[in-house]
């Protein structure tokens, strides 16, 4: 018995799945202020590879090959690059940590509002919980970029 295997065109050699798009570019997307109040060009990058043949080689572990010859050759090649510098920065302009600190600010005007609060969860203020330090995430939508409550 023959295995039958239909195949098709691949239309995007970067998209072989055929995925939709994450973000659709139009008048929809807004741009939100930065969380930090220095210019971007301040920010400098540190640009590294995830996986460095050449170290590796120079180490005596040449492996390149071995990872050639089974066909990985095209997976380095996406994690090793290309660096979107711009869009690194612009990112890091816009995130903000959520750490302790931050957290109690938050309360703050609740408690000033309705002193009641004194004692209470922050769940039971209306605020999101605070489960220790982290980067607040942002998602992009048709109304622009919210943040990931």
């Amino acid at each position: 018995m023959a295995a039958s295997s239909s195949s098709s065109a691949v239309q995007n050699p970067l998209n072989p799945l055929n995925l939709p798009p994450i973000v659709k570019v139009g008048k929809s997307l807004q741009v939100t202020g930065n969380m930090m109040p220095f210019d971007k060009d301040a920010l400098k990058l540190c640009f590294d590879k995830a996986v460095d043949f050449e170290s590796l080689r120079v180490n005596g572990f040449d492996v390149e090959e071995l990872f050639n010859k089974q066909g990985w050759n095209r997976y380095f090649e996406m994690l090793n690059g290309p660096i979107f510098a711009g869009l690194i920065k612009e990112f890091w302009m816009k995130a903000s940590v959520f750490d302790k600190n931050y957290a109690e600010l938050e309360e703050e005007p609740c408690l000033i509002k309705d002193p009641s609060l004194k004692g209470k969860t922050r769940e039971q203020m209306g605020l999101r919980p605070f489960n220790g330090t982290g980067l607040v995430w942002t998602s992009l939508s048709r109304k622009g970029i919210l943040p990931s409550c």
